[in-house]
C-alpha cells in the first residue's frame, strides 16, 4: 500500500488520489501552499512539494501589459522608456519592423533602425555625399562634416602656409578655401 506524500496515512479503498511527478497524495492534501485550499485545476510548482493554485498565482504575481497594445505580457519583453513593450510591438518608427533583437538610433525621442535613421535623418559627408552611420567618427572643418577617409590633403608643400582643423589636422590654404 502507498503512503501519501504529504500527511503520510496510508490510501485506503475510496480515497481520492491526485498524482503529480509520479507522487501521490489524498485529494485534500494536494493543497495550495498559499491558500491551503485543495487544488483542483491549473498550479505552479514552487519547490519539491510546494504547489501553488493559479488563483493564488495571478493574485501574488503582478501582471505585465504591453504599453502599445495593451495586451498581457507572458515571457520575455523589452523596457523602453520606462514601458513594457511585446518583443513584436517596440517597431522602427519608419519601417515597422521590430526593433527587439537589433540596434536602434533615437531620434526626436522615437526609435528607427539603422537603415530608416540614415535614410532619413543622417549628416552627409561634404566630399562623397554618403551618410554618416549612428556613432562613425568625422571630421569637421568650416561647419561641414567629412568621413575621416574623405579628409585629407596631400598638397601641403614644405615652407607652405596651411590652416588645421578642429582636430588640428593639416590642409592646405587652397583646399581649405573649396572645403
Amino acid at each position: 500500500m502507498s503512503r501519501c506524500a504529504n500527511c503520510s496515512k496510508l490510501f485506503v479503498n475510496g480515497d481520492t488520489k491526485s498524482r503529480y511527478n509520479n507522487i501521490e497524495y489524498h485529494q485534500h492534501c494536494f493543497v495550495c501552499n498559499t491558500c491551503n485550499q485543495p487544488i483542483k485545476h491549473s498550479f505552479y510548482t514552487l519547490s519539491d512539494n510546494e504547489y501553488r493554485c493559479s488563483d493564488c498565482q495571478q493574485r501574488l504575481i503582478p501582471t505585465i501589459t504591453c504599453s502599445v497594445c495593451n495586451e498581457l505580457i507572458d515571457g520575455s519583453y523589452v523596457q523602453y522608456k520606462d514601458k513594457n513593450l511585446h518583443g513584436s510591438c517596440f517597431c522602427c518608427e519608419g519601417c515597422q519592423q521590430s526593433l527587439a533583437n537589433i540596434s536602434y538610433v533615437e531620434n526626436n525621442e522615437k526609435p528607427y533602425c539603422v537603415d530608416c535613421h540614415m535614410e532619413q535623418f543622417a549628416k552627409l559627408c561634404a566630399i562623397c555625399q554618403r551618410p554618416f552611420a549612428p556613432g562613425a567618427q568625422s571630421r569637421k572643418f568650416q561647419n561641414k562634416s567629412y568621413h575621416i577617409e574623405c579628409f585629407y590633403c596631400g598638397k601641403i608643400i614644405f615652407g607652405q602656409n596651411y590652416e588645421t582643423d578642429e582636430e588640428q589636422q593639416r590642409i592646405c590654404q587652397t583646399c581649405a578655401e573649396v572645403k
